[in-house]
């Protein structure tokens, strides 16, 4: 799920779609619902090019055929939408939603039934050409569907009847305002497939007022008042896999009675916190990993001014840097001088603080010290001084907000549209809690690609053939999947002491070892024992 603005619904006047897109972007918001005339006028290319530019996604638009109207009104905007569902397709943006009123003095429920069949059929047949989705919305107060002479189309059951009537590409425009008024719960929320929410509202009720007794167009913004309980609404809509836009639409009269930019601040941080009560994550950028490249992916993004989730799977970052141990750095031998990025340099230079501050070193004036004195590398040192530094780096983009960190947090699955990730969903806590993330980008930071094996993607492991690859030192005898760069399993190992009388029994040693302790090739001077 996203964030999405839809400035009519709060009262918030735009001048066109750029004025719409930038006042998204200045606010937050992940998407924007916009008018598909507008869009069809001025081109589908610029238009992608305009969101592309604000950094926010077109989300959804509002079903421009008028179905309620005269024969000649329905006829004649029927005409228009194959040529919108076309701008529609060609901007990737499936997703049109309208309302249905719950009542009639005209037409009992099955001559209103058979009306809307009649009318919607042929426009949902339309989109469905080109892959669009109809979302119809069901209105549920009863001071409203009990209003005139027949009543009609009011629950999510009733609404389920009528969808499948029009068409295969027709599903709901949820709104958590008619849910609960129609005294629906989260388990009706949670049968639905996901492909079948359409759109999604949020807003809330006013306090004092039976459920029944509540009038459809005074409303508040969602967690107003804790009427609507909005954070299991949008927790069972997560549950389902639900990838697509949420708006505020808050009927409310202190809301438009707002300055525009006050209106849309006051609706972004509602929406907020409701969001975060739910458990879904916005961000722009998803780092899966917090090894070395991971937290340097993570801390370059946030300081760029992107929003950043990082996920490790351990309680440290690092890697095998810190929480591996294998804290000696393979580096290039010039690495003191040239050949290192600005961030490495600050790791690097963060590390020899630590020992600064920590010990009484015997050069203190030496810039170039090697803390451990190891020969593999020219900076070797104690894991807790590696994670030291990538704190350091790490901790002012958090206390920024620009940074989230989740530790003990593994990939479990990816929802996938199309050609983009839309969530992912993370298990903290031996799987007993699960995030899920909506970001624009994810970048697959782990060990193993953990990521990989949950998308329809084609990838490698292991060594691939000469014949796959055409490179020369590849291997002659075909792919192997399974042969992997050699893993270093090291073993911290203390001494302890005995008494005159315990024996220290050594482990039979093993036939060919003596094959493994001879010298490296590469440093023949250098044996390995």
């Amino acid at each position: 799920m996203f964030r999405s603005l839809s400035p009519g619904a709060i009262g918030a006047s735009v001048e066109n779609l750029a004025d719409g897109l930038d006042l998204a972007a200045r606010h937050g918001f992940a998407g924007y619902h916009f008018n598909i005339g507008e869009v069809a006028a001025m081109g589908a290319e610029e238009a992608l090019a305009l969101a592309e530019r604000k950094g926010v996604r077109l989300s959804a638009w509002g079903f421009p055929v008028d179905f309620r109207g005269e024969e000649a009104a329905y006829q004649a905007s029927l005409a228009q939408l194959p040529e919108l569902a076309k701008v529609a397709a060609a901007l990737g943006v499936r997703r049109t939603a309208t309302w249905i009123m719950p009542t009639s003095d005209e037409l009992t429920y099955q001559e209103n039934f058979a009306f809307h069949v009649e009318r919607l059929r042929p426009a949902a047949a339309v989109l469905a050409d080109e892959g669009v989705w109809l979302g119809l919305e069901y209105v549920a107060p009863k001071t409203l569907w009990s209003s005139k002479q027949y009543e009609f189309v009011h629950t999510m059951t009733q609404m389920e009847e009528l969808c499948q009537a029009v068409g295969e590409n027709v599903g709901f425009l949820l709104d958590s305002w008619h849910w609960y008024t129609a005294h629906e719960t989260a388990e009706d929320v949670r049968r639905l497939r996901p492909q079948k929410v359409v759109d999604v509202h949020v807003n809330d009720a006013p306090a004092g007022v039976e459920i029944d007794d509540q009038f459809d167009n005074v409303r508040d913004l969602p967690g107003a008042t804790g009427v609507i309980d909005i954070a299991t609404f949008l927790s069972a809509l997560q549950h389902i896999g639900y990838d697509g836009p949420v708006m505020v639409e808050p009927f409310s009269q202190r809301l438009r009675a707002m300055e525009r930019e006050e209106a849309v601040a006051a609706t972004a941080a509602a929406l907020g916190r409701v969001w975060e009560q739910a458990g879904t994550i916005e961000c722009d950028i998803l780092v899966l990993g917090g090894g070395l490249g991971g937290v340097a992916a993570a801390v370059r993004a946030a300081r760029l001014g992107y929003r950043v989730c990082l996920t490790e799977e351990n309680p440290w970052i690092g890697g095998q840097a810190t929480s591996q141990g294998v804290a000696a750095l393979d580096e290039h031998p010039h690495i003191e001088h040239f050949g290192g990025t600005e961030l490495y340099g600050e790791f690097r230079a963060g590390i020899r603080a630590f020992y600064r501050r920590k010990y009484k070193l015997k050069n203190p004036d030496d810039p170039h010290f090697n803390p451990g004195a190891g020969w593999v590398s020219a900076l070797c040192f104690e894991p807790r001084a590696g994670l030291t530094s990538l704190l350091s780096l790490v901790v002012p983009q958090v206390e920024a907000g620009r940074l989230m960190l989740f530790y003990r947090a593994r990939v479990s699955a990816a929802h996938v549209q199309g050609q983009s990730i839309r969530t992912v969903d993370v298990v903290q806590d031996g799987g007993t809690h699960v995030l899920r993330f909506a970001p624009a980008y994810v970048l697959d930071a782990t060990e193993l690609g953990d990521l990989l094996p949950l998308l329809p993607v084609p990838y490698v492991s292991g060594a691939e053939s000469r014949d796959q690859t055409g490179e020369p030192h590849a291997r002659a005898e075909g792919p192997a999947p399974h042969l992997t760069q050699s893993f270093t399993c090291p073993f911290a190992v203390s001494g302890s002491h005995h008494s005159p009388s315990a024996e220290l029994r050594a482990p039979p040693r093993p036939a060919a070892l003596h094959l493994d302790l001879g010298v490296r090739p590469w440093l023949a001077h250098v044996p390995v024992l």
